[in-house]
């Protein structure tokens, strides 16, 4: 018997089987389909005392089960084996550079190092950092046992706990009845939705695979202090929601980068309401739902962003059918994905003075995934992008674009969609590299475009909806229009 299977063989499990969304995380993390150990964090003013702060965290794996989950595959099933011991994973250390930078750099490795859903523990990772006068720290927690809601739960009883505070007893992830529905009416409307759903448009992209570190999970964010009110007063003033006036705006922002009107997002919900779970319970309820975003030049901002809500509305009210698998059945799966945090209430635990939350990584599958956040009346946009599909200067320029889409909506909401792009062009060029061109050519592009086919023939050169193309394929389609054209 190997080690692994010798300690999990030492525990005290009940079985379950897993959960839809269980059953999902589990597959595509052991297929490596993407990473979905999620961490987000906060800064702590004082001294740490680490052995109080270990027992607590101790305590919080204690209260909830799913913390306590670890997976087995049995006759092709996913099986959820819950334990009555707390184990998880505990790092600690000491920071002399208290930047947040310094923290990530630190944390990250061990959130993400030899994740095994089969593994006890594996799943939730505690980490903090003694920064002398203040510390951070994270817990960092598998989507196949917590979602959003979950991990604002979890941050603010660990701080309770380490404080000393008496908590209630915690509800079970397992005491809900999360089954898919197959109610037919419901069945018909998801197959109606995703065959109205265009096919997925992939961002024109100039990102490349370095090697050295992985590709997905990179970030960069813009703040907003005096948009909030303005934002929350104009989507009420045009009959939508914030959410709904932020996925036009992202429609927008993604036809300037694709090129496309017709295009589409995935969104995820916090998945609560439809089983009857409060927010209190720890668990993975939410769920990933597409979203058309498909869009006429000419209609009315408001119009749009009202039917999108609407949209949201409808989708979300069948969202306990098998809506994603269909998705995905049917390869009508976005590469793309915007998600909106709600406020959050600062979290109050004893004496103690903690920070708003800090994003980490979001190492999703999407080539793109936009997070809207509200903090302290601060709103806050984060763009998560795969680095090799997006550079870091283009995910820059996709914040900027959204920034100066959502100040023209703001400007003039009843303005057409078109005239909202025209208004957010207008300026941009400032954006361009500046005196960094010769005007005479040197080199003849596609001379250029040849050799690199020739040293990387092999790598892929054009994604669209039906194709993948690789350098050889393109040249030597190239070469045969050449030489149409030359017999011509």
């Amino acid at each position: 018997m190997s080690g692994a299977a010798q300690r999990i063989a030492a525990f005290n499990f009940r079985t379950v089987t897993a959960t839809p969304n269980q059953t999902r995380y589990v597959r595509s993390e052991l297929a490596e389909a993407g990473s979905y150990m999620i961490s987000m964090g906060h800064l702590v003013q004082g001294q740490l005392d680490e052995t109080r702060f270990r027992a607590a965290a101790t305590q919080l794996v204690l209260r909830h089960d799913a913390l306590r989950t670890s997976f087995d595959i049995i006759q092709g099933a996913v099986q959820a084996r819950i334990s009555e011991e707390p184990q998880f994973q505990y790092h600690s250390c000491r920071l002399a550079d208290d930047s947040l930078s310094a923290f990530r750099s630190w944390a990250l490795p061990l959130v993400f190092e030899d994740v095994d859903p089969r593994v006890p523990g594996s799943l939730i990772r505690v980490l903090v950092a003694n920064l002398g006068e203040q510390w951070r720290f994270t817990i960092a927690a598998h989507h196949a046992t917590t979602d959003g809601f979950s991990r604002g739960v979890m941050t603010r009883e660990l701080l309770k706990l380490y404080a000393g505070e008496d908590l209630p007893s915690a509800p079970s992830y397992y005491d809900i009845d999360i089954k898919a529905a197959q109610d037919p009416s419901e069945l018909r409307a998801v197959n109606d939705l995703v065959t109205a759903l265009p096919q997925p448009v992939r961002l024109i992209g100039d990102g490349f695979e370095t090697g050295e570190e992985s590709s997905a999970g990179h970030f960069v964010e813009r703040s907003f202090d005096d948009l909030s009110r303005s934002v929350r007063m104009t989507a009420k003033s045009i009959g939508t929601t914030k959410f709904g006036l932020f996925s036009a705006v992202y429609a927008l922002g993604l036809h300037g980068y694709s090129g496309e009107t017709q295009v589409s997002s995935f969104f995820q919900t916090s998945g609560r309401k439809v089983f009857g779970a409060s927010n209190s319970i720890v668990g993975p309820y939410s769920n990933t739902l597409p979203l058309d975003l498909s869009f006429d030049p000419g209609r009315a901002f408001g119009s749009f962003a009202r039917d999108l809500a609407k949209q949201v509305g409808n989708t979300v009210a069948l969202e306990r059918a098998p809506i994603l698998d269909a998705v995905l059945a049917a390869q009508k799966g976005p590469s793309v994905s915007i998600n909106m945090f709600p406020p959050a209430a600062r979290i109050k635990a004893g004496a103690l003075e903690v920070g708003p939350r800090e994003f980490l990584d979001r190492r999703t599958e999407f080539d793109l995934n936009l997070v809207w956040a509200e903090d302290g009346g601060v709103l806050t946009a984060r763009a998560f992008y795969d680095k090799a599909h997006l550079s870091d200067t283009r995910a820059r320029l996709f914040l900027d674009q959204q920034a100066r889409l959502l100040r023209a909506v703001l400007a003039d909401p009843a303005a057409s969609c078109r005239d909202i792009l025209k208004q957010a062009r207008s300026g941009a060029e400032a954006l361009l590299p500046q005196g960094t061109t010769d005007p005479t050519p040197r080199h003849r592009l596609h001379n250029a475009f040849l050799e690199w086919a020739a040293r990387t023939p092999d790598a892929v050169a054009l994604v669209t909806s039906k194709d993948r193309l690789t350098y050889k394929a393109l040249a030597d389609r190239l070469r045969a229009r050449v030489a149409g054209l030359q017999d011509a």
